[in-house]
């Protein structure tokens, strides 16, 4: 019996012994977890025969702008690691924002280039309907994705509430440059009115030193907060066959004496698909340094131009699929030097959506 139990326990010793080399083994030589720009999704990699595994590439330099470290998906975890560990500056929160809005940036316009790439069975989820075009559900606006984050403390809703109406607009409140010396002020620009000035009106009781010009070629109205002006703003200075004035963004400045515009905001139903364009053949002095504007897509309304027809460069060969038009768009905007920081979905329609940008220079 004695020596049975001596076999027995000695049989454990072996197992017990084997058990503890193996699980030595794997801790000397852990499995290895990667995700490259082929993987859709985390996945457990397989363990190289022969020896152990090479070294990965060396992380690349530090730097403020993190585009560069954005090429694959590895130096992604790199790069925002650098930005809370090496970024210094006179104001290291900002300074730490810009630099993930840098790399939020950069994916954002490679995503842009890979939708616009897919074929059109891939995105049969922002295909339009019906005689609008239209897509349920905000779709089309899920492209507008923020790469740049306001202070929660700094934001601020402007105008009509929320639920009430779609007049009101967010606005980033510590990027509107009230400018430097005593011959510069901050200047607001409103574009369309439709005699209505709650935006104005608010915008003037909290910030009284700010210029307000509200521009609408649609009618001729007028509010003690603002200065009306009976034009558009269009690509070129001209009347059109309507009598209705329109002039160039440089060209309201210039006339006005304004260096630079602080801010923007423009509810225009379809014609900002155009405006974006237009903004293309600018001086960058004169871009906004923040845009507030309600994007419309699908809209049911027969008496604005379908944006299709107003931006056909931004819908050419789109096949009725908004997602090739929004994408354009995020690319344009990358390419006037701005950037989405903050999105809100209009509660009176799932056609229109209201964003945010800021300018790189208010950065």
């Amino acid at each position: 019996m004695r020596q049975s139990i001596k076999a027995v326990v000695a049989s454990f010793t072996v197992i017990a012994t084997l058990g503890v080399f193996f699980l030595l083994s794997d801790m000397a030589e852990p499995v290895r977890l990667k995700y490259g720009p082929s993987h859709s999704a985390i996945s457990l990699g397989n363990k190289p025969q022969g020896g152990h595994p090479s070294p990965p590439p060396p992380p690349p330099p530090a730097s403020h702008d993190s585009s560069a470290a954005v090429g694959s998906s590895e130096y992604t975890v790199d790069a925002y690691v650098k930005c809370f560990t090496e970024v210094t500056g006179h104001n290291v929160m900002y300074d730490v924002e810009r630099c993930i809005s840098d790399i939020r940036h950069q994916n954002q316009l490679r995503v842009m280039d890979k939708i616009l790439e897919l074929p059109t069975h891939k995105l049969s989820r922002y295909e339009g309907w019906g005689p609008d075009l239209a897509v349920p559900d905000w779709i089309i606006f899920d492209l507008f994705k923020p790469t740049y984050e306001c202070n929660a403390m700094d934001l601020l809703r402007i105008g009509g509430a929320s639920k009430v109406t779609d007049t009101g607009k967010w606005l980033c409140s510590d990027k509107i440059n009230f400018g430097s010396g005593p011959d510069k002020k901050c200047v607001i620009y409103s574009l369309g009115s439709n005699n209505q000035f709650d935006f104005e009106q608010e915008m003037h009781r909290l910030f009284p030193s700010c210029a307000i010009h509200t521009f609408d070629c649609t009618g001729d109205w007028s509010d003690p907060s603002t200065t009306y002006h009976k034009w558009c703003i269009g690509g070129k200075d001209e009347i059109d066959s309507q009598g209705r004035q329109y002039k160039r963004v440089s060209t309201i400045s210039k006339e006005l004496g304004v260096e630079t515009v602080s801010l923007l905001k423009m509810d225009i139903e379809n014609f900002e698909w155009a405006f974006f364009l237009d903004l293309l053949n600018e001086p960058v002095e004169n871009r906004p340094m923040q845009i507030l504007v309600e994007f419309h897509g699908g809209m049911p309304d027969n008496k604005v131009p379908k944006p299709w027809l107003l931006a056909p460069s931004i819908f050419e060969g789109w096949k009725r699929n908004w997602a090739i038009p929004i994408a354009r768009m995020v690319k344009l905007f990358d390419k006037l030097g701005y950037r989405i920081a903050f999105q809100e979905r209009n509660r009176h329609g799932q056609f229109a959506t209201e964003i945010i940008l800021i300018h790189e220079r208010a950065l």
